[in-house]
């Protein structure tokens, strides 16, 4: 019997190694993209994340190689040793705040999803940057100035000089965008030059200011390779979950904060004629039916109230109303206001002044709909903020 149960304790050792080995490499799915292991200490590197560099996609992107420019407690601020990509600051000719701004929405949407996986994801650390709730974002001039990040220039992958950064011939070094934290009144935004030297004379249609992201990652995360479990991420819910109601577009959706011409109008949407959007509330208005429709645009989420006649859906009838005063308070601190209840919805209002007495609306998670008004304006404003920011 002895050398029976011998050879049944080895195979179940060699079954148990086996499974071990299994969970191992299942668990390396979803693991950090060739993460290398380091301390991360101010001055330091870490490999984070993926994006295509040396402009060669049959063998892959690349490991992102950050360098750390701050740490304050658990959180790391980390910028791109060199320029990943080249695109527009906007890609029309206005003063633009760094909200409303399309390389904002391309460093949220199109890079994030691109660069990190996600358990990468999970390890960034959302932060408020110039009003609004970023993921990855750019250096502001002030950033630029005292970390000494114009002090050298710096390098461009053959990926974004292919795409067109201006490199110059002495330095060898490339332009890059720099954050505006106030719009700047004749639509100039501020950039890096070959030299170093930081500017405000471009447009910011220019086409060739090549773009050195920046994030803030745990960093318990960035050492062990995994995730962050004391993030301060604000919470994101998920989308409406009530009941709703799909339609489809008829025209372009032009849509304003509330149902009725009263308020204060948001924007024009091209989303193109029969695109799916959920429909979320039916209300008439002196003779006007409007709806409450949600929809994804740049990669953002969007709720907002546009004209029936704009949505093809005939069930929209059988949905509750508008929303009604649930109480009062004022704005504790300022604050952005969102289209709705979470920062992955679209910034509405890059502020929203401490002081203001709203409306309570509605309550999602831990997020108020307001109603307020603005001096100077007689339109009425709402929109999604944190209820933390609002005192009863």
């Amino acid at each position: 019997m002895k050398p029976s149960v011998l050879r049944s304790g080895k195979a179940l050792c060699l079954y148990l190694a086996l499974c071990f080995c299994l969970l191992c490499i299942c668990a390396g799915a979803d693991s950090f993209n060739g993460y290398t292991s380091s301390v991360i200490t101010v001055g330091s590197s870490v490999s984070f994340g993926h994006y295509e560099q040396d402009g060669s996609w049959q063998n892959g992107s690349e490991p992102i190689v950050w360098d750390v420019l701050d740490i304050d407690g658990d959180s790391a601020l980390l910028i791109s040793r060199k320029l990943l990509d080249c695109v527009q600051y906007h890609s029309r000719e206005t003063a633009v705040a760094w909200g409303n701004s399309d390389i904002r929405w391309w460093l949220n949407s199109s890079f994030y999803q691109s660069a990190f996986n996600e358990s990468e994801k999970s390890c960034i650390i959302q932060s408020l940057v110039s009003g609004t709730l970023d993921y990855v974002f750019l250096p502001n001039r002030n950033q630029v100035l005292s970390y000494g990040l114009c002090d050298t220039g710096c390098d461009t992958t053959p990926y974004a000089a292919g795409r067109g950064v201006q490199i110059g011939q002495s330095t060898g070094k490339g332009c890059w965008w720099v954050r505006m934290d106030v719009t700047h009144a004749n639509g100039n935004a501020q950039f890096v030059g070959t030299r170093g030297n930081v500017y405000d004379t471009n447009r910011v249609t220019i086409g060739n200011n090549g773009v050195r992201p920046c994030i803030v990652a745990s960093v318990y995360a960035l050492q062990s390779g995994g995730y962050n479990t004391g993030s301060s991420a604000t919470p994101v819910p998920q989308q409406n979950t009530g009941y709703y109601v799909t339609g489809t577009t008829k025209q372009k959706l032009a849509t304003r904060c509330g149902p009725s011409t009263d308020y204060d109008e948001t924007h024009t949407y091209n989303l193109g004629v029969g695109t799916q959007v959920r429909v979320l509330r039916y209300e008439v208005t002196r003779g006007t039916a409007w709806v409450e429709v949600e929809f994804k645009y740049g990669g953002e989420w969007v709720r907002a109230w546009t004209g029936k006649k704009r949505i093809d859906c005939a069930e929209a009838v059988n949905l509750s109303g508008d929303y009604r005063a649930q109480g009062s308070g004022y704005v504790s601190r300022e604050t952005p206001g969102w289209f709705g209840p979470g920062s992955d919805y679209r910034i509405l209002y890059t502020s929203v002044a401490s002081g203001t007495y709203v409306d309570i609306l509605s309550s999602s998670g831990s997020w108020y709909l307001i109603e307020f008004m603005v001096p100077g304006s007689k339109l009425i404003h709402r929109a999604w903020v944190p209820k933390d920011r609002i005192s009863k």
